[in-house]
Parts: structure tokens; C-alpha cells; sequence
């Protein structure tokens, strides 16, 4: 939403706001369409702070709600609307890493913090994060930070 527009929003949604507060009591058909503008201009307001402003925070969002489940760049993009070499451009203009690295530096960062638990294992982490085979969770480890998940985990995990 234009800047221009975006003050008015919020140039109308503070008069309505004082308009209903004002000390001379209006009667009440006024008094309801008022407070009924003021949510409408409430629940607006809210939805355009929660939109993201670039397609990188929308990808950003997205993959924050579906990392768990979604480790391919392909699905984010058909998802945005992109073809996935143009997600990857984006996102490389605002990272300086592809989408598929950012995916799975996203996903290693969850992999690490459930790792650092003594409760879990490689293969309830792979499970966590969505991998249908352990094994292919422990391929991806290594191939992201260079040691299996078991050696991470014994030369990071630090007991209470």
C-alpha cells in the first residue's frame, strides 16, 4: 500500500478513535457505525502490518511456517508465484545465498537446537524435521556442517 494511503488509514482510524470517544454523547446509530468503522479500520490496519512488503519476507514467512515439513525451493516458489531460478535470484539479491541454501541453513539451525537436547536423537530430530528416512537426514547433516548428527551433538551438547 503507497505510503499516502497508509497515512489516511491511519488518519482515519484516529479520528473515528476520537470521534467515539469525544465527551458529547451521539445517539446511537452514530455511535455503532463508528465503532464498526473503527474495527473494519482496525482489522485493515493489522492485516497490512502482517503482509509482507518484499517477495523475500514472503518467502522468508513462509519458509519460518513450513521448514518443518518443506525443504524444496521448487514448492516455496510455486507457492510465491515464481519460477524457483527467479525466487533464487531474489533471495540471493537479499541474502547473498540461494533459496535452496537458505532452506537448508534454516533447517540445520532447527536440526542443531533440537540436537542440543539429550532427549533427542538423529532420528527423532529427522523426524522433527520432516525427513521420511533418518539416514537421508544424517546425509543432509553432513553434507551441511561436515560432521553426522551423533558427532555434532557429543562435541556441542554440554550436560546441565
Amino acid at each position: 500500500m503507497p505510503e499516502t494511503e497508509w497515512s489516511r488509514v491511519i488518519g482515519a482510524l484516529d479520528h473515528l478513535e476520537s470521534e467515539s470517544t469525544a465527551e458529547a454523547r451521539i445517539p446511537l446509530v452514530p455511535e455503532l457505525l463508528l465503532t464498526a468503522l473503527i474495527e473494519r479500520l482496525r482489522s485493515t490496519l493489522s492485516a497490512l502490518r502482517r503482509r509482507p512488503s518484499s517477495p523475500f519476507e514472503a518467502f522468508r514467512t513462509r519458509v519460518e511456517q513450513q521448514f518443518r515439513s518443506h525443504h524444496d525451493a521448487a514448492y516455496y516458489a510455486r507457492g510465491l508465484g515464481y519460477s524457483p531460478r527467479t525466487l533464487s535470484r531474489l533471495v540471493g539479491n537479499a541474502t547473498g545465498r540461494t533459496a535452496k541454501r537458505y532452506i537448508a541453513d534454516r533447517v540445520v539451525l532447527e536440526a542443531k537446537r533440537l540436537l542440543a537436547h539429550d532427549r533427542h536423537n538423529s532420528v527423532s530430530v529427522a523426524a522433527e524435521l520432516g525427513f521420511s528416512d533418518p539416514t537421508n537426514f544424517s546425509s543432509f547433516f553432513r553434507n551441511a556442517t561436515g560432521v553426522p548428527p551423533g558427532a555434532w551433538q557429543r562435541l556441542h551438547f554440554v550436560p546441565e
